[in-house]
């Protein structure tokens, strides 16, 4: 706002990227999306353990660990960002499974055995400990590993891995701590003679008249898998053989089937924004490339009537003035019927027609690079390099379906070469180096210094 006040009539300021709205939005639907499994998680352990207390107790234990595991990720200097989000998400069915299992064990204590709540919570979790803590201790060897790959997989997959052994450390504490004692003070002891179906009938009766057929039909179905399960139960273990052959069918099958699935390192994704890169012949002026940009700036908002903003930049680090870019930013897209990779292949067939530029539609990408496939050419000698390359570029662009090929290797732009009089410059004190600094910022400029306060510049 205070920029804008200072700003002469008829300027304005437009915000051309803003990586924060991305990261918002994402992380929200992360923990949106965690308190649905959540949620939905819960209310699938009461249809199917038929007992309130008992899913009451499954459900304090998953957030619990969930909110313990900030612990060890602020020890371990981790932030709240999307990969440790999702590493939590994957976890929700890891820290309910402990659980059940426990809780499980403590009602056969105390409804089979006829033991008090107190001696059924202990009993019960020391008769399961060692399974449940081999089930933990399983994710833990095979997410630890993955913490501490190598390469720029190891960068991404270091949080992402010990934040899902932190989670499974706490959620096996909270088995063996919070549930047991949760367990002692609310379940409470029913006789063996009370059968299940009128457990249920009891609830069905407390139901509202919509509801009572809705749980009455899926009684019949939960009643008919769990006939179903003992039934195959019963043959698997008696065909032990035709048992092992079919898990060996279906284990091989997928090996196969997955040989048809396509790889990529992160999924591709409409994040509202796209460039437009530029590259003209060496020697071209900058008010030459800075009319060609406003001419392909005129096609991009013809055509693409989604447009929220363009910045157009003439050259920039490591770039000539005969390079170009537009950076598009497009409305969100709950305002539009086409997503970004739609918009961008309909805008190269209109760019295609503009001459004498070498010009690449591509999509902003959050980690690094946004080419597909990046073909590498090494060798000893340059010109031998740069003409095999061309002659694989050529090829490479016959090839259906390839767009905007690139190569890297750019002709000699002109020059100007300088001379200095050594012995003058001797004369006067001065390194030949202080004539090329003088000369460089007589031509570009130099930024002579950057104060910075609490991060800001």
């Amino acid at each position: 706002i205070w920029l804008r006040s200072q700003l002469p009539a008829g300027m304005n300021i437009e915000v051309v990227r803003d990586n924060s709205v991305f990261i918002r939005t994402a992380v929200r639907d992360v923990l949106i999306n965690m308190m649905i499994g959540i949620i939905l998680c819960t209310a699938l352990l009461y249809l199917f353990l038929h007992s309130l207390r008992t899913t009451v107790i499954a459900a304090v234990a998953m957030p619990t660990s969930i909110v313990a595991t900030f612990l060890l990720m602020d020890f371990g200097g981790f932030s709240i960002n999307i990969v440790t989000l999702l590493a939590l998400g994957i976890s929700i069915g890891v820290l309910v499974t402990n659980a059940i299992v426990v809780l499980e064990s403590i009602s056969r204590h105390l409804d089979v055995l006829g033991e008090d709540p107190k001696t059924a919570a202990r009993k019960g979790t020391d008769e399961v400990a060692i399974a449940v803590a081999a089930t933990a201790m399983t994710n833990v060897v095979v997410f630890t590993p993955i913490a501490f790959m190598g390469g720029v997989i190891g960068m991404f997959f270091y949080e992402f891995g010990l934040t899902v052994v932190f989670a499974t450390l706490f959620s096996l504490l909270v088995s063996f701590t919070l549930t047991p004692m949760m367990a002692a003070k609310l379940l409470k002891p029913t006789s063996e003679q009370i059968s299940r179906q009128a457990a249920h009938r009891r609830i069905l009766r407390t139901l509202e008249a919509p509801l009572l057929g809705l749980a009455r039909i899926w009684e019949k179905g939960y009643q008919s898998v769990e006939d179903g399960y003992r039934r195959a139960l019963d043959w698997s273990l008696r065909h032990r053989v035709r048992t092992a052959a079919i898990v060996a069918l279906i284990f091989f099958g997928g090996v196969y089937l997955f040989s048809f699935v396509g790889g990529e390192f992160f999924p591709e994704s409409d994040n509202g924004y796209f460039q437009v890169i530029v590259n003209l012949p060496a020697g071209t002026t900058l008010n030459q490339t800075h009319e060609m940009l406003q001419e392909i700036e005129q096609i991009v908002r013809r055509e693409v009537p989604e447009t929220q903003s363009i910045l157009l930049t003439v050259g920039g680090e490591n770039k000539g003035v005969e390079d170009g870019e537009l950076v598009v930013r497009l409305l969100p897209l709950s305002h539009r019927s086409r997503d970004v990779f739609e918009i961008m292949n309909k805008l190269r067939e209109s760019l295609a027609v503009i001459p004498a530029a070498d010009i690449g539609v591509q999509r902003f990408s959050e980690f690094g690079e946004s080419k597909s496939i990046i073909v590498e050419v090494l060798g000893p000698d340059l010109d031998r390099i740069t003409e095999f390359a061309t002659q694989l570029r050529d090829e490479i662009s016959q090839i259906p379906g390839i767009a905007d090929l690139e190569l890297s290797a750019k002709p000699g732009k002109p020059e100007i070469v300088f001379y200095p009089d050594r012995d003058n410059l001797s004369d006067r004190l001065l390194p030949v180096a202080a004539a090329g600094m003088e000369l460089r910022n007589l031509y570009e400029g130099e930024v002579a210094s950057v104060f910075r306060e609490r991060g800001e510049e």
